[in-house]
């Protein structure tokens, strides 16, 4: 019996971030997306890069939204857009404090 059941996912936010430093960007005017943030439930969402989506857990922390994910209790990364855009991507590290090893320019689609 054929299904007309649809699988398409529902974001409820959809967050594109690109290279703040890419000097073609300047010159040409063009940068390339290179992490697409998603937001899909209240306490879920989704990280897409370099082709791979991860699964995470999605909340609020103050203003920022923050995104967790890898391991069995998604907690290995995170990846955090303050209300100004500015998106940092961060690899946790037990209760140490850590500064983030990429950031990005974030835009809400």
């Amino acid at each position: 019996m054929f299904s007309t059941t649809s699988f398409a996912k529902e974001f409820t936010e959809i967050w594109e971030c690109k290279d703040q430093m890419d000097r073609n960007a300047d010159f040409f005017g063009v940068s390339k997306v290179l992490i697409t943030a998603k937001i899909t439930s209240p306490d879920s969402g989704e990280i897409d890069v370099a082709g791979i989506t991860h699964t995470t857990r999605y909340y609020v922390q103050g203003f920022d939204r923050r995104w967790d994910f890898g391991g069995e209790e998604l907690n290995k990364y995170s990846f955090i857009i303050q209300p100004n855009g500015i998106g940092g991507y961060y690899k946790l590290e037990g209760s140490k404090s850590v500064s983030a090893s990429l950031a990005v320019k974030c835009t809400q689609k």
